[in-house]
C-alpha cells in the first residue's frame, strides 16, 4: 500500500508541473501523452469497448455487454 500512495503522490505532483510548465510555455508534450496513457489504463471500465461494437457494425461480431449476461450482435440497418 505503502507503494501505492507514493504513485499516486508523484502522479499529482507530476500534474501540477505540468501545469506549471504549460502555463509558461514550455514544452512537456512527451510528458503530457505519458500521463494521458497512464490515466487511460486507471478505470476499472475502459472506455475502449467501443471497438467491440465498431467489430459488429462493421463484420457482424459479436459483443458482450456489463449489464447482462450473454453475448450479443444487433442488426445496425
Amino acid at each position: 500500500m505503502k507503494r501505492e500512495k507514493r504513485l499516486i503522490h508523484r502522479r499529482q505532483r507530476l500534474r501540477e508541473v505540468l501545469k506549471d510548465a504549460i502555463a509558461n510555455g514550455i514544452p512537456v508534450s512527451g510528458y503530457v501523452n505519458a500521463l494521458s496513457y497512464f490515466d487511460a489504463y486507471r478505470p476499472k471500465k475502459l472506455p475502449t469497448n467501443i471497438i467491440q461494437a465498431q467489430r459488429d457494425y462493421f463484420g457482424a461480431h459479436t459483443y458482450e455487454r456489463i449489464d447482462q449476461e450473454s453475448i450479443f450482435h444487433t442488426l445496425w440497418d
